[in-house]
């Protein structure tokens, strides 16, 4: 009316279609832009009249903003991608698969799972306090020992008579062993008495209490009556070492009185003292065992114990009066003796070397690691093949007979210590790529006397510290050229930030530019790459779960990642592995613990494993996987299956407790856990799968 033209923010809204709106103002956020157009959810500019907590100018969810222009928060039901949270499903309720602070729930972590995934949920990895390491309650019979004190032992059966009785307490045996010795042609010297001038000592498992020796008188008897036999009886009490496993104390024999026939003409017989026995020296600990870069001759074998003298949960018998071939011992005139009568093994039942069948079975590597205890804990946690052998490390203090602090040597013949050892358990090992050191990494902080903290490496003469070490565990290790790569839970090695992970270049720790934001449990290296998997959201503050790739300079995601734990990486045909405790992939494709990558995306493998997947190693062309599952992809498997042609098969009858290393060497697949026996063979904490290796069989060379 006064003809002055209209403008935007002059408060009357021009008809023409020029304008929406027209507040009178040239502010933003009161429902009318600076621009006079209304403003709406997406547009990139809050509603500051109450309408709009937020604006993102898009309409997606995930993103921090809904598409309802709603703040996202933990508990709205929708996962905020910015990588803040894992999981979000609606509610502020713990043990539903997803925490209420958005956090994925897994095995470990404290919460229980009230899906079913899990039956107890502790907050650690540990067995042995009640709940597994795979989130399991604990009870007698699955073979780990409950160390709140319900149970003394625990076999993985329900038997009684084999150490360990079905309610999980140790058994105490009580022999009595009766020898009875042939009667003998009296001599001048002797008499007719029927016992030889020299008695030999019977076998001692345990040192005996000093018995006085003892004269009985016999009674009279006729010179020309025949001698009658004097009997021996071996007195056996229960004993109990510093480990807690009950072995035998012997006492010595003693002569068991004989009622003499009457005679009109006694002759003076003469009694033999009863002989104290001799302790049995306990076994020294082997030298150190040296890094070797070409594989040595097998050193000279010598006979080994009988099963018998092995076990000390088992009496044991007394010595054959004749040597026999089965026996276990080489005598006169055998080529070998394996203990067995079987033609279808190194030794013949004639104690003739022969040439193995080329089935493959599981057997064992010596007497194993760590001994017959069912001590909770003891575990074989790492495998690393060298020239000439394997070395295996965890959580033991015994190798075979020999004394070994967490790491161990086999020969292919028997098993020695690797120096001094250390004084927590050991995680990792890697070699490097010449073979002239060994690298081991854990919870340890010593080797003997030296200050290690963490991580060490072995020159074949010393393990020698790296650097300050680190300040919490190492969890994985992996060579690359001259340096080698650690991951785990540190944020600090050598006073060096490196979050999770990092790299010794044989001078000093060097950070892997920002790291990871969580543990990492795997290293892989493939070519100029590492791999990195573990319970990580991001790598080099990138969003990248579960496994990540550092090409040199950066860290790259993997695909749409892993959501979860991954615990093990392995590679084959240029095809990236992982198993771990995971369900789906970043984009909620369903994987199920295992998983393969083929360049682009994470795919299944079949329908996955029924538990975690905490091992992986390629061997003879196909991918083996350990842990603890017992079905995987369908099919029942026992805690180890082989990943084939696109399908999964059993390994053998498989193990009755958790695989958690892998490793090939020599054509043979060796498997290390937490086991004590595998297909009806004693193989402590580690085995091998494939033909037998016939160069530890007493009196004999390796077999081509």
């Amino acid at each position: 009316a006064a003809c002055v033209r209209e403008r935007c923010g002059d408060g009357v809204v021009n008809n023409s279609g020029a304008e929406q709106c027209d507040d009178g103002n040239s502010r933003d956020g009161d429902g009318c832009t600076a621009a006079c157009v209304r403003e709406r959810c997406g547009d990139g500019v809050v509603n500051n009249s109450g309408a709009e907590q937020c604006d993102d100018g898009n309409s997606r969810d995930g993103d921090g903003c809904t598409a309802a222009c709603v703040r996202e928060g933990c508990g709205d039901g929708v996962v905020n991608n910015s990588g803040t949270e894992q999981c979000d499903d609606g509610n502020s309720r713990d043990g539903d698969g997803c925490t209420a602070a958005c956090v994925r729930e897994r095995c470990g972590d404290g919460v229980v799972n009230n899906s079913g995934a899990e039956q107890c949920d502790d907050g650690n990895s540990r067995d042995g306090d009640g709940c597994t390491a795979a989130c399991v309650r604990e009870r007698c019979g699955d073979g780990v020992v409950n160390n709140s004190g319900t149970e003394q032992c625990d076999d993985g059966n329900s038997r009684d008579g084999d150490g360990c009785t079905a309610e999980c307490r140790d058994e105490i045996p009580v022999a009595v062993v009766v020898e009875s010795r042939t009667p003998q042609v009296a001599d001048a010297t002797v008499g007719a008495t029927g016992a030889t001038a020299k008695e030999e000592p019977l076998p001692v498992v345990e040192q005996a209490a000093p018995v006085a020796a003892a004269v009985a008188e016999a009674e009279p008897m006729p010179a020309a009556v025949p001698a009658i036999p004097q009997v021996a009886v071996e007195a056996r009490s229960a004993a109990v070492d510093d480990e807690g496993i009950v072995g035998d104390a012997v006492s010595p024999p003693e002569p068991v009185p004989v009622p003499a026939p009457l005679a009109p003409e006694p002759a003076p017989v003469l009694v033999p003292q009863p002989v104290q026995a001799a302790p049995t020296p306990l076994p020294q600990p082997q030298p150190a065992m040296a890094l070797q870069t070409e594989p040595e001759p097998p050193a000279p074998l010598q006979p080994q114990a009988s099963p018998a003298q092995s076990n000390p949960r088992l009496p044991p018998t007394a010595p054959s009066p004749v040597p026999r071939c089965g026996d276990g011992h080489v005598d006169a005139g055998e080529g070998c003796d394996d203990g067995n009568l079987s033609d279808d093994d190194c030794c013949s039942s004639l104690c003739v070397p022969a040439k193995p069948s080329s089935t493959k079975t599981w057997n064992a590597l010596g007497a194993g690691l760590g001994g017959t205890s069912t001590r909770a804990g003891s575990v074989v946690s790492a495998i690393a093949a060298g020239a000439g052998g394997v070395f295996a490390a965890g959580d033991f203090t015994q190798a075979g007979d020999a004394a070994a602090s967490r790491i161990a040597f086999w020969n292919r013949v028997r098993w020695s210590s690797v120096g001094e050892g250390f004084d927590d358990r050991v995680l990792a090992l890697a070699r490097s790529e010449r073979g002239q050191r060994l690298y081991a990494a854990g919870d340890f902080l010593h080797s003997a006397n030296v200050e290690v903290r963490r991580v060490a490496a072995w020159d074949g003469n010393a393990w020698t510290a790296l650097g300050e070490g680190a300040d919490a565990s190492v969890r994985a290790l992996a060579v690359q050229d001259s340096g080698v790569f650690a991951g785990g839970d540190f944020v600090s090695l050598s006073g060096q930030g490196a979050a999770h992970v990092a790299r010794w270049d044989g001078q000093r720790w060097s950070a892997l530019g920002d790291g990871v934001d969580r543990s990492v449990w795997a290293l892989l290296v493939v070519g100029s790459d590492l791999f990195a998997g573990g319970d990580f959201a991001k790598a080099g503050g990138r969003p990248a779960p579960g496994v990540a790739r550092w090409d040199g300079r950066e860290w790259q995601s993997v695909g749409d990642g892993i959501v979860g734990s991954v615990r093990a990486l392995a590679w084959s045909n240029g095809v990236l592995y992982a198993g771990g405790e995971f369900l789906t992939s970043g984009s909620g494709r369903v994987l199920s613990n295992v998983a393969r990558f083929d360049g682009t995306m994470w795919h299944s493998m079949s329908t996955g494993a029924g538990g975690r997947v905490l091992a992986l190693t390629v061997a003879g062309g196909a991918v083996y996987a350990g842990g603890d599952f017992t079905t995987i992809g369908g099919v029942s498997s026992a805690r180890i299956a082989k990943w084939q042609d696109g399908a999964w098969s059993n390994v053998g009858a498989g193990f009755a407790a958790s695989v958690t290393a892998l490793a090939e060497y020599n054509g043979r697949l060796v498997s290390g856990g937490r086991f004590l026996r595998v297909g009806g063979v004693s193989a402590p904490r580690i085995a091998q799968w494939g033909p037998a290796d016939c160069v530890s069989v007493p009196g004999i060379a390796a077999h081509p």
